[in-house]
């Protein structure tokens, strides 16, 4: 049912909170998750969109369902860091104390905010909070619930938390809790990264000023993956992931840690580009060997035009000239297409 999603205090002691949902031609989405967040149970919160350039109907929707409803439109698309930025200014300079972020693909729990609050209030080292997300097709089972950093492979292991409030190596932004005081500290979200790990970035600038990053594991939130991108190996997803990936790990990183990452970026090439080589028996002679190298050659040339190593190709070269923000248009092209394709099933 439309709702104003705007909840007057029953109590100068609660601590108001403003859920910001960013939107980009997500106006399906957008309306589920706010029919969701108007059924949170906390007596002081408020709901914000903030729309990225979008150029379906989503504003004038929102608008007409939700007239309660605070709506920033930034006019262009800024990223996640960007348009979510937006929202969090306006948080902050209209008194909020905690500033919860939320992708606009997902449904949450009533009690989200006050297992937020109770554990923001617990946990007093905290600078981020996220939740135990699930995917939303398959209740019950984890999307992401905390992550440990693995030092020999250069990447984030799961860690699955089901229970209680526990550390994270780095909070999840699809649910991004965050209490005032740590974002006036340690600044925004870095713009430069346009789109993922922003919030990687963000939570280890929050640890270099010794605050921690913790799952909230009774803070529940379904989500529709990568609703927006379309899918975690699309040619978007592809370019953001090897870039920005690489550029956080620079950032932040000890040398060897570096190193592992530059390797684990090599090993995802290997496997993506670089067709196994079939030998063939040796009774079929010189005419096989040549046979089965053509079919390498013929292999490769493929996997090379596919459009998400295309786009994870570009990123790596953006990184090495040190270019970030939003990524080429041909990048989004190649998206674009490869929705085409798997809509059509081919």
């Amino acid at each position: 049912m439309p709702s104003s999603l705007h909840v007057v205090s029953k109590s100068e002691l609660t601590s108001k909170v403003v859920v910001v949902i960013l939107n980009w031609n997500g106006e399906l989405d957008t309306l589920d998750c706010l029919a969701s967040v108007g059924n949170i149970d906390y007596p002081n919160f408020m709901a914000m969109v903030v729309d990225n350039g979008s150029v379906d109907n989503s504003v004038t929707t929102i608008r007409k369902d939700y007239p309660g409803v605070q709506i920033i439109e930034t006019g262009s698309n800024l990223g996640y860091a960007g348009g979510n930025n937006v929202g969090i200014k306006w948080a902050l300079e209209h008194g909020a104390d905690y500033v919860l972020l939320l992708n606009n693909d997902t449904e949450v729990a009533p009690d989200l905010i006050d297992v937020f609050v109770e554990a923001a209030r617990t946990h007093l080292d905290g600078g981020m909070f996220s939740a135990r997300i699930e995917y939303f097709s398959e209740p019950g089972r984890i999307w992401n619930s905390g992550v440990v950093w693995d030092r020999r492979l250069g990447h984030f292991n799961a860690l699955n938390i089901k229970t209680g409030v526990q550390e994270t190596a780095t909070a999840n932004g699809c649910a991004l809790f965050v209490p005032s005081g740590v974002i006036r500290r340690i600044g925004l979200l870095d713009e430069q990264f346009f789109l993922t790990y922003e919030e990687t970035d963000w939570c280890y600038r929050a640890k270099k000023s010794n605050y921690h990053c913790y799952v909230v594991a009774d803070a529940l939130v379904r989500h529709k993956v990568s609703a927006s991108i379309g899918g975690s190996e699309s040619p978007l997803a592809c370019y953001f992931w090897v870039r920005n990936q690489l550029f956080w790990a620079n950032r932040h990183l000890p040398l060897p840690d570096r190193i592992a990452v530059k390797l684990a970026v090599m090993r995802r090439i290997r496997r993506s580009f670089f067709p196994r080589f079939v030998t063939p028996s040796s009774a079929g002679g010189v005419k096989n060997l040549i046979w089965a190298g053509a079919s390498w050659w013929r292999n490769l040339s493929r996997n090379l035009q596919s459009p998400h190593n295309k786009a994870f190709l570009i990123g790596l070269k953006d990184y090495l000239r040190g270019r970030m923000g939003d990524c080429p248009d041909k990048v989004r092209q190649w998206n674009s297409q490869a929705k085409r394709l798997s809509s059509s099933g081919n």
